[in-house]
């Protein structure tokens, strides 16, 4: 294990690395479905959306009336060449040939025949990218994780519409994103209380960081306007009254389409950003020693108390000034669990354990039952098929939870398939061909250009976003920590070196990375996450040196 962690310390000399390196041809073997049946026995098919495998797959099959035996067609597009067998049905019939199959795209078809030989049906067409697996870190750090981290947040900092709170104690017009108020300003506030505490910020702007997420944070409770007392103190998901603020100026753009997003929901609350807010709020009162921000806290968390379902969880929507429920989608609680541990074990609240025992008992009996790991996402509208939009945020949020709250050999194990089943769907090791035209339609073509190694946001988005690569990071350094397994370490550690490398000679991260994306509106929630998360690994790594 020494030795092996020495090879990585090696890799990980950041600046001087300038040349693309492979440290072994294959690491793991990716015959193995996801997840694995010897864990979870009975999940059912859950990858009809699904574009992309790099472990085998299982597809659904249901047997055709009148088929006698059925014939397999594997068209490797992309290596030109086509493979075809006849044998019995089987929902893993690539086994056979998957370990060989080269990165590209693949159609795969199966058709029933009768004993003539004749087609009596097709029991399944599908073209997927068959996606390389983890082959070495095979990038290097453009700068040290932390000089990337610092330049970022001080980045953010340094934004006119950032230093303007100082001025006007509202959000300027010029940052579209501020129409999600609640999840965009309290991103900003755990921005200005890192930036601040960073032994590099000189102390003129960590006091002026200090106050601007004062600001920020007494704009949020002032905008805290719902008539339903559960709800009061929650900032809204959507500002309105913004939006029409900067349709007055009609120079300013709207890349990222907040407008017509925010006016189309402006009555609604997406229960995820509640907790968002309520754990910078403690994080606030932690460093100020206001109780005010501390109550905030305590508010929210009491109203998530009230509004919790019989069933463990709660409504993903509700409408903000009633709170009555916008649809039937729930939401998928892990992130709000963990909020909830935080007040019972740093402050001492014990009154959310039954809350968070029946959500507990929510999440192993549906999504990780099932699979359905859904995105839920506030421009994102939700699907009415299940499977239809899944995300990696999820499944790797409660991988993590049962790693740091019940790291049993039995949920290390369900740990271990959560984030292979993120890996598998999300991360791209290598670049995609150009004629994949499976990911969305305006970045399908510069798929040869993506930053890689890089992680997909979500079906609905599939393409590489940093915040995405910063949960996978995560993921597998919460893996390695229980495990030991310096594999995990070393994804973590190529997909950092991505992120030095999305970043702009000013600091910026971008936030996309497509050629398109490289242009677009960066989400500063997206940058301050992947700030915070090379600052982690940062510190991990002088652990380990140590």
């Amino acid at each position: 294990m020494k030795r092996w962690v020495e090879l990585i310390l090696l890799f990980f000399s950041f600046v001087s690395c300038t040349t693309s390196q492979r440290l072994h041809p294959a690491y793991e073997s990716t015959n193995d479905p996801v997840p694995s049946p010897s864990v979870f026995p009975e999940v059912p098919c859950w990858n009809a959306y699904a574009k992309s495998f790099i472990w085998l797959p299982l597809f659904e099959v249901k047997e055709i009336e009148g088929a006698e035996y059925y014939t397999y067609t594997l068209r490797l597009e992309t290596a030109g060449k086509t493979i075809t067998w006849d044998g019995p049905l089987s929902s893993a019939a690539l086994k056979r040939y998957w370990a060989s199959i080269p990165a590209g795209m693949v159609t795969f078809v199966i058709e029933g025949k009768d004993m003539e030989g004749n087609v009596v049906g097709k029991v399944l067409e599908r073209r997927f990218y068959r996606a390389s697996p983890f082959m070495g870190i095979t990038n290097c750090a453009k700068k040290s994780y932390r000089e990337t981290a610092s330049a970022a947040l001080s980045y953010i900092y340094h934004l006119p519409h950032v230093q303007a709170w100082l001025q006007t104690g509202m959000p300027d017009v010029r940052y579209s994103l501020y129409g999600y108020p609640s999840k965009i300003i309290s991103s900003l506030i755990d921005a200005m209380l890192v930036y601040s505490a960073l032994p590099s910020t000189p102390r003129e702007d960590s006091v002026k960081a200090m106050n601007i997420a004062l600001r920020m944070a007494s704009y949020l409770s002032h905008i805290a306007s719902s008539s339903h007392p559960l709800l009061k103190d929650f900032p809204p998901t959507y500002d309105k009254a913004f939006v029409e603020k900067r349709k007055k100026v009609p120079s300013l753009p709207d890349p990222n389409g907040v407008n017509g997003i925010v006016e189309a929901n402006a009555d609604k609350l997406m229960m995820l950003y509640g907790y968002e807010y309520a754990g910078v709020m403690l994080d606030l009162f932690d460093r100020t020693k206001e109780k005010k921000w501390y109550d905030k806290a305590v508010s929210v968390a009491d109203a998530y108390k009230s509004l919790q379902l019989p069933c463990g969880t709660w409504h993903l929507k509700l409408n903000y000034f009633t709170a009555v429920p916008v649809d039937t989608h729930y939401m998928i609680p892990v992130r709000l669990v963990n909020f909830l541990h935080r007040l019972q074990n740093e402050y001492g609240k014990r009154d959310y354990i039954r809350v968070i025992e029946k959500a507990e008992q929510w999440i192993q009996q549906n999504p990780l039952k099932t699979f359905y790991w859904e995105g839920q996402f506030e421009d994102v509208p939700s699907y009415a098929q299940p499977y239809r939009n899944l995300s990696k945020y999820p499944p790797t949020d409660y991988a993590m939870y049962l790693l740091q709250h019940a790291p049993s050999e039995k949920n290390i194990a369900l740990a271990t398939e959560l984030v292979r089943f993120a890996e598998d769907q999300f991360v791209m090791w290598s670049n995609p061909p150009s004629d994949s035209l499976l990911f969305n339609p305006w970045a399908s073509r510069d798929t040869v250009a993506w930053l890689t190694p890089c992680a997909l946001e979500q079906y609905h988005f599939y393409v590489p976003v940093d915040a995405s690569a910063s949960q996978m990071i995560h993921a597998f350094l919460a893996m390695y920590r229980a495990t030991a397994n310096a594999l995990y370490l070393q994804k973590a550690i190529a997909l950092a070196n991505s992120i030095t490398r999305a970043a702009r000679d000013n600091g910026e991260i971008t936030t996309v990375w497509t050629l398109s994306g490289f242009h677009t509106e960066n989400w500063l929630n997206c940058m301050v996450f992947s700030a915070k998360t090379l600052l982690e690994l940062d510190e991990m790594m002088k652990n380990i040196k140590q």
